[in-house]
């Protein structure tokens, strides 16, 4: 300001270009692990979708018919086609197949996702009821305004039914503090549950329009059964009447070094 840089003003930042910024932190590693839900754990959150709309039974307005029939097809979505939140409630209908595949692509990425729903669940999402501000050509949204605040919106309403669960979701962080249910479960539960089912690193990835390495990091500690598996792959590769490989390297070296 001495040098007439910056114009000082009357105003609190007396011209400071920085006002208005970010705050800078360093990168803090996160103590909130990756969760899925165990299969009770999801049945007891379908179960609460089925008495939302009783939990709002005092509040007379049009916005809360039929929203805990779209909160148990979201739910549903999310956990057997791995979308995120964001992907799940602005999912154009068009994007359904009559073959039940879902084609799109990642609004965080990009990246194309395709994936096949099961029958039951394609179903449900088709006669999913319209809310009040309902676009024809989406499930769960208006088309209006922005994604994530159309996310938002509907992580509200996720708060109020994980009260509803019973037994009540007993989650931990990595320093054994309680945490709450993130809608991000439904999709780290697709992906363990493929996972236990012996499908491969590189197609969860695709699945989940993500990097391998990142499955591998966020997953395979919920999947134990993998080591074994891996063990198991390592024992059938052996063969006992195979000859010793170790002799023969060393006459190639011989015969190498007789050479030279």
């Amino acid at each position: 300001m001495a040098q007439k840089w910056l114009k000082a003003t009357l105003d609190k930042d007396r011209g400071n270009p920085a006002r208005g910024m970010a705050k800078i932190v360093g990168r803090k590693d996160s103590s909130i692990p990756t969760l899925p839900f165990t299969p009770a754990q999801f049945q007891a959150a379908l179960r609460a979708c089925t008495v939302y709309d009783l939990s709002l039974a005092t509040v007379n307005k049009a916005e809360v018919r039929g929203k805990g029939k779209r909160l148990h097809g979201l739910c549903n979505l999310m956990r057997w086609s791995g979308l995120a939140i964001t992907d799940a409630v602005t999912l154009q209908r068009s994007r359904l197949g009559k073959d039940n595949r879902l084609v799109l692509y990642r609004t965080k990425t990009g990246n194309p996702v395709t994936v096949l729903l099961p029958p039951n669940i394609a179903d449900e999402l088709r006669s999913v009821p319209p809310g009040p501000d309902a676009h024809p050509d989406y499930f769960f949204w208006s088309g209006k305004g922005k994604r994530n605040k159309a996310a938002s919106t509907w992580q509200k309403t996720l708060r109020r039914m994980w009260k509803l669960v019973k037994p009540a979701l007993d989650l931990e962080d990595r320093d054994g503090k309680p945490i709450r249910p993130k809608s991000h479960m439904f999709r780290n539960t697709f992906a363990v549950e493929l996972l236990k089912k012996h499908v491969s690193v590189d197609h969860v990835a695709m699945l989940l329009a993500d990097d391998p390495d990142t499955v591998k990091q966020h997953y395979y500690p919920w999947v134990p059964e993998l080591q074994d598996l891996l063990e198991k792959e390592v024992k059938r590769s052996w063969d006992e009447d195979a000859p010793i490989i170790l002799p023969d390297v060393d006459k190639a070296l011989q015969g190498t070094v007789g050479q030279a």
